[in-house]
C-alpha cells in the first residue's frame, strides 16, 4: 500500500495506459508478414526479369560481347582453327585440293596462316558485327523466315585471302559460301521476350506489397530489415553469378569463346549489385537503429510502471506567477498562542 504523502499531486490518481488489443496486433502482424512474402518475391522476378529483359532487347550487349571475345588470346587460337576449317571445307574448290598437294601447296596450313589476319581485319568485324545484330533481332524480336546473309562477310574473307594469297584465292569459285545461316539453325525466342515485359509490369505492380505490409505492421522497421536483407542477398547473388556462370558456360561447351561472352554480359551485373548491397546496408542500419530506439523506450516505461514513477498526464499547472497571500486578522500579541 502507497502511503499518502499530503501531495495533491502525488496522491492524484495515475491514469492506466491501456494497450492495443492483442488479437487486433496479431492480425496486422501476420497480413504484413503475408504481404512481405509476395512482395519479396515479386521483387526477386522483377530483378531477373529485367536483367534478361536489359540483355534481350540490347544488341550492343552481343556485340560488345563478340569483340572481346575476338581480342581474347585463347579465344583467337580457337576461331582461327574454326575459320581455316571453314576455308578449307566451304570455301575451297575440293576438286583442286589434290592438284595443290601435288606441288607443295598446303591449303590447311595456308588457312591456318591467315586466319588471324581475317580475324583482325576491320571489314570482316563490321560485317560480323551486322550479322549479329541481324540474328539478334531475328531470335528474339523480330521472327523471319527469310535466312542471314552472309554474302558480305564472305566477300571480307575473299578480299583478305587475294590481297594475301593469290595462289589461293585461284581455289576460290565465285559461289561459294563462308557459312549458310538458315532459319531452322535458329532459336525462336519472340514469344517468350514478347511476353516479358507484360510479365515484368505485373511483378512490379506486385512489388507495392511492400510499402502497404510496412504501413500495416505495427512496427514498420520489421518491413524495411527484410527489405534491407534481400538487398543484400540480392547483390552477393549477382555477385557469385558474375563469377560462377561463365565458368559453367565454358565447361558446358568446352569453348573458351563461350566463356568469354558470358563473362562480358554477366559482368554488367556487378554494378546493379553494388547498388543493391548499399541499399541494403542502409536500410538494415536504419532499421536497426529504429528496434534499437523503440526497445529503449519501450524498457524505460516498463521501469517507470515498476518504481511508480509515471506522471499524471492530467497534471494540474498554476495560473499566473504570483499567487494572493492569505488574508488574517490582525493578531494581539500580547496574548500567548494557544493553538497553533
Amino acid at each position: 500500500m502507497n502511503q499518502p504523502s499530503g501531495s495533491a499531486y502525488l496522491d492524484a490518481p495515475q491514469p492506466v495506459r491501456k494497450p492495443a488489443p492483442q488479437a487486433g496486433r496479431d492480425v496486422r502482424r501476420t497480413s504484413a508478414g503475408w504481404l512481405t512474402l509476395v512482395g519479396l518475391l515479386a521483387l526477386s522476378a522483377s530483378a531477373l526479369l529485367g536483367g534478361i529483359h536489359l540483355v534481350t532487347t540490347n544488341p550492343d550487349t552481343f556485340v560488345e560481347a563478340a569483340n572481346k571475345t575476338l581480342d581474347d588470346p585463347a579465344v583467337q587460337q580457337e576461331l582461327e582453327f574454326e575459320l581455316a576449317t571453314a576455308i578449307e571445307t566451304r570455301l575451297v574448290d575440293l576438286d583442286l585440293s589434290p592438284i595443290a598437294t601435288g606441288v607443295g601447296f598446303i591449303i590447311a596450313d595456308e588457312a591456318l596462316r591467315l586466319a588471324p589476319i581475317i580475324l583482325a581485319d576491320e571489314a570482316f568485324r563490321a560485317e560480323l558485327e551486322t550479322i549479329i545484330i541481324t540474328a539478334h533481332d531475328q531470335i528474339l524480336l523480330n521472327p523471319s523466315e527469310t535466312p542471314i546473309d552472309v554474302t558480305a562477310m564472305t566477300k571480307a574473307v575473299v578480299d583478305v585471302i587475294e590481297s594475301e594469297s593469290p595462289q589461293l584465292a585461284q581455289m576460290l569459285p565465285p559461289d561459294r559460301q563462308l557459312y549458310e545461316i538458315t532459319t531452322d539453325s535458329l532459336p525462336d525466342l519472340t514469344g517468350p521476350v514478347s511476353q516479358l515485359e507484360r510479365v515484368l509490369l505485373l511483378t512490379a505492380l506486385a512489388t507495392l506489397a511492400l510499402p502497404l505490409a510496412g504501413l500495416i505492421h505495427p512496427h514498420f522497421d520489421r518491413i524495411l530489415a527484410w527489405v534491407g536483407r534481400w538487398a543484400l542477398l540480392a547483390g552477393l547473388v549477382a555477385a557469385l553469378v558474375t563469377i560462377t556462370l561463365p565458368k559453367v558456360a565454358g565447361a558446358a561447351t568446352d569453348f573458351r569463346a563461350a566463356e568469354v561472352a558470358t563473362q562480358t554480359i554477366v559482368t554488367r551485373l556487378l554494378g546493379p549489385a553494388a547498388l543493391a548491397g548499399m541499399i541494403g546496408m542502409g536500410f538494415v542500419v536504419v532499421a536497426s537503429s529504429r528496434a534499437k530506439r523503440r526497445h529503449q523506450e519501450t524498457s524505460d516505461y516498463g521501469a517507470a510502471q515498476a518504481l511508480g514513477l509515471n506522471e499524471h498526464e492530467g497534471f494540474p499547472t498554476a495560473h499566473g506567477n504570483q499567487s494572493k497571500l492569505p488574508q488574517h486578522d490582525p493578531v494581539d500579541v500580547s496574548h500567548p498562542l494557544t493553538n497553533i
